[in-house]
């Protein structure tokens, strides 16, 4: 997918569709499941890290994308096992990142995706 610049079609959807939280869950998704590769993880980088914030930001009342949206901030900021890869981010990226996560959070108290993830 990455290969045939799968991750560039799959931010063009978002963009395209974004006032459609089925294609947002669904792409995002996605972009979790792409996240366990460090290749991807370059792949996705800074620019999809803020389109992802961005989409959090559009779609705050829904769960299912707060969840979803967490899991991959959580994914892109697991350095353990690549070492040298915390060398894209800055602090203010993963401060960002972390905040819109946390404002999910406060958002949907109630809801244990979101507080899981």
């Amino acid at each position: 997918l990455i290969a045939l610049q799968g991750i560039d079609f799959i931010f063009a959807s978002m963009q395209h569709h974004l006032e459609s939280r089925d294609v947002q869950k669904e792409a995002i998704n996605c972009i979790w499941n792409l996240t366990f590769n460090l290749e991807n993880k370059r792949s996705i980088s800074v620019a999809g890290l803020s389109w992802i914030q961005m989409v959090m930001s559009y779609h705050i009342d829904n769960s299912e994308i707060q969840a979803a949206a967490c899991a991959v901030v959580a994914n892109l900021f697991d350095f353990g096992e690549f070492g040298i890869y915390d060398k894209l981010w800055t602090i203010q990226h993963v401060r960002d990142a972390r905040d819109s996560c946390v404002r999910a959070m406060l958002t949907m108290p109630k809801e244990d995706a979101v507080i899981e993830e």
